[in-house]
């Protein structure tokens, strides 16, 4: 967003930190409106341990934002140099925590907590920096269009489901995930990818603390689980309870807050807390929320005595988690770990959800079940498998297994030029492959890559909407190396310099036009010469897909246009006519509508191979326009699981 420059300031004679908008940035007005909200927000949120702003302004059109400078570095940097002791980090997060505090009760939340955003001043106090994409609780206007706004190993599950209605316990996760990595040197969620990241924060527990750092006292991984809830409502609801959850902790005592504004104690006031109130009354702390095994699924006639199916339903009994409502992706790991307790005799409870493929449906297992009761959570199944003489009369019931439930999985597909891994997210587990693009001229038209990052949020809380014929993949960015430039010409390129929807094998050329002007190797030195458009090409054909989508930008009224290398189409017509009719967009030939010959099309590619390929242009470089896509990608897969026209 922004370059930050250690200047002089030679009227006041002091050194401060400037704070320059970019420069390829300065003409989004979006990102000019979070850079100017900086400074109105910070003036706002007078309070000692939040990083002053000096002054503000702007220079032939350049805006920057001069602010104290502070020497002392980052807590970033601390970490690195070696993970800090409880006692050393408690001053730290009271004094943080009293500062975040400071700007719930304002309004403000932070949003991008992280180590880098708290400094340190010559004198090593504490002080929370950056509230350049915080948001006004009161507001409904969002200044991305899509809420979730953040860095990924730090940002709570809620901004990943992309939830309008943030409020401060959004920073109590982040500020749980600073005091992870501050204790152990290492973050709870590592993850080689942004998606895996942001992954992981929704379907992974949260590590014991204490299996990295067991000279930590023993209460200090309830503090971190709590913190760390998957649901809002199970955590901690100030930064002052996260902070004396601690200091009960490691002390044993509570001391007195003096000054709340500053997050100053007096160390020799305490409260002791066995000999008044115990702990657990005073600052719940739950037990970790890990995922368990839930109880064996209901037959439709719990009483009924004689050979029956079991029906694994839906809505499962409830997880032994803090908080009642339910998390689709958790209901689907238990049950699949109870199909697999079945098919095992006795395996062991995992820890976490599986990103390989689901089981494959198997023949109906006979599973002879003791008279004597329904088994428990956690008991052998040995346990419950009837060892009766054969000649005693038992009932007996038989074990269909359930068709998989949709269970996300991430897959890596390839490299781009600079080495930056392509991922995909695939939902569901049927036959018949649905595969949506992103990003293909990702720095160009951002709103595809946003899209597809919305969608991959939507799916993961609405799993159920998956055809069970279906597997739905999301790849959200196939051209990670390109330049943020909406509706410019190097957005759309490679770090070889090459459009990736110029490389394809029909009707290719090295030098294809862009606005009526041949474009030196635009093309690429040969059709898929660029790693990004192979892995493409190889991870489609793997999947048979029967249905692709790729997003790009931009028609005023929106666009779905079929795929043709010919003359016509050969199957591709079929779904731009379901996806624009769905979206309400204009369904024609792109190359048809402006009159212009596409060299090194995907969708023509896919199209003379077989594959039902269609390009979609939103309304604009910037916009998702996710309202109208849903619909279309839910009707494509329907479509895809019944019969074909």
């Amino acid at each position: 967003m922004a370059t930050v420059y250690l200047a002089h300031d030679p009227r006041f004679g002091r050194d401060v930190a400037l704070k320059v908008i970019n420069q390829a940035l300065r003409d989004d007005q979006s990102l000019r409106g979070r850079f100017e909200r900086e400074a109105r927000t910070v003036a706002t949120l007078e309070h000692p341990a939040i990083v002053p702003v000096y002054d503000f302004g702007e220079d032939d059109e350049q805006l920057y934002l001069v602010m104290r400078y502070m020497p002392g570095g980052s807590l970033a940097d601390r970490i690195q140099s070696r993970p800090f002791t409880l006692p050393d980090l408690l001053p730290v997060f009271r004094r943080v925590g009293s500062a975040l505090d400071h700007a719930h009760r304002q309004g403000v939340i932070h949003r991008d907590l992280k180590p880098g955003n708290i400094l340190f001043d010559q004198y090593n106090n504490a002080f929370l920096s950056d509230f350049g994409i915080v948001k006004l609780t009161q507001e409904t206007a969002d200044l991305t269009g899509s809420g979730v706004i953040g860095t990924p190993a730090y940002m709570s599950p809620e901004q990943i489901h992309g939830e309008k209605q943030l409020d401060g316990r959004s920073d109590i996760y982040m500020l749980g995930i600073i005091l992870f990595e501050s204790l152990t040197g290492r973050k709870p969620f590592p993850a080689e990818t942004p998606v895996k990241q942001l992954m992981a924060h929704v379907l992974e527990p949260v590590p014991n603390i204490l299996t990295l750092n067991p000279d930590l006292p023993p209460d200090c991984d309830s503090v971190i689980q709590r913190a760390l809830a998957k649901d809002r409502e199970a955590r901690f609801s100030s930064a002052q309870e996260l902070t004396a959850a601690l200091t009960i902790t490691l002390t044993g005592k509570l001391p007195i807050m003096v000054n709340e504004d500053k997050g100053e104690t007096d160390a020799t006031a305490t409260i002791d807390i066995p000999a008044v109130i115990a702990p657990s009354a005073a600052i719940p702390l739950p037990a970790a929320p890990h995922l368990v095994s839930p109880p064996p699924p209901r037959t439709e006639s719990p009483t009924q005595v004689g050979t029956a199916a079991l029906t694994f339903e839906k809505p499962a009994p409830e997880l032994p988690t803090p908080s009642a409502k339910k998390n689709k992706l958790w209901l689907a790991g238990g049950f699949l770990l109870v199909f697999l307790l079945l098919l095992a005799g006795g395996a062991a409870i995992l820890n976490s959800l599986p990103d390989e493929e689901p089981p494959p449906a198997q023949p109906a297992i006979n599973v002879t079940v003791a008279a004597t009761g329904t088994p428990t959570v956690g008991e052998p199944l040995a346990a419950v498998v009837n060892t009766l003489p054969a000649d005693t009369a038992t009932p007996t019931v038989t074990a269909v297994p359930p068709t998989p439930y949709p269970t996300p999985a991430i897959l890596e597909i390839g490299r781009s030029v600079q080495d930056t891994p392509l991922t995909a997210v695939r939902f569901g587990g049927g036959e018949r492959a649905v595969v949506l693009i992103g990003g293909l001229h990702a720095g160009f038209a951002p709103g595809s890559v946003q899209l597809a990052e919305e969608l991959i949020a939507y799916f993961h809380d609405h799993l159920d909407e998956i055809p069970a014929e279906v597997s739905l993949f999301i790849i959200a960015n196939a051209n990670p190396d390109s330049a943020a430039v909406p509706g410019q010409l190097p957005g759309r390129l490679n770090g070889n310099g090459v459009d990736l929807n110029r490389n394809w094998d029909c009707r290719w050329l090295a030098d294809p036009p862009w606005a009526g002007t041949p474009q030196m190797g635009m093309g690429g030195a040969a059709p898929f010469s660029e790693p990004e458009v192979q892995a493409l090409a190889d991870f489609i054909r793997q999947q048979a897909a029967q249905a692709v989508v790729f997003w790009q930008g931009r028609a005023v009224l929106g666009l779905a246009s079929p795929g043709a290398c010919g003359d016509d189409s050969l199957v591709s017509r079929p779904l731009a006519q379901v996806y624009g009719v769905a979206a309400d967009y204009r369904i024609a030939d792109f190359e048809s509508l402006v009159n212009q010959e596409v060299n090194g099309d995907a969708t023509n590619w896919l199209d003379a191979q077989g594959i039902p390929a269609i390009s979609v242009l939103l309304t604009d470089y910037r916009v998702s326009d996710f309202e109208r896509n849903l619909p279309a990608v839910l009707s494509v897969m329907a479509w895809v699981a019944g019969e074909r026209p």
